[in-house]
């Protein structure tokens, strides 16, 4: 295992979410909730599609591809799910990128 990725060697960095969360705020003159993550991310220049997972992959919510920097969701999950994945997959992409374009992830 990649190190990492081991538990032990990953600690949240608190600071830099909140860094990034706040120039979010500031980008799109956010100042209250609720908000809406995939304008955020069309905002930001990611691709948000809705497409259908199937066989082994039919409970997969969402992921982010960094290769066409865009998030995809399951169509077929609940309204509010797909909310939530797509504003936890903007996390990804906002905080993650470099690393999600290197050599050791797979999407």
């Amino acid at each position: 295992m990649n190190a990492l990725l081991k538990p032990e060697n990953f600690k949240p960095n608190y600071s830099l979410v909140k860094r990034e969360v706040s120039k979010i705020h500031d980008q799109f003159s956010i100042e209250d909730p609720p908000v809406n993550p995939a304008e955020i991310a069309e905002g930001l220049g990611i691709d948000v599609r809705f497409v259908e997972f199937t066989g082994e992959h039919s409970k997969i919510s969402g992921f982010y591809d960094p290769e066409d920097n865009t998030i995809y969701v399951n169509k077929h999950e609940f309204p509010l799910r797909q909310t939530f994945t797509i504003a936890h997959e903007l996390g990804h992409a906002v905080l993650h990128r470099e690393w999600a374009r290197g050599d050791g992830y797979r999407v």
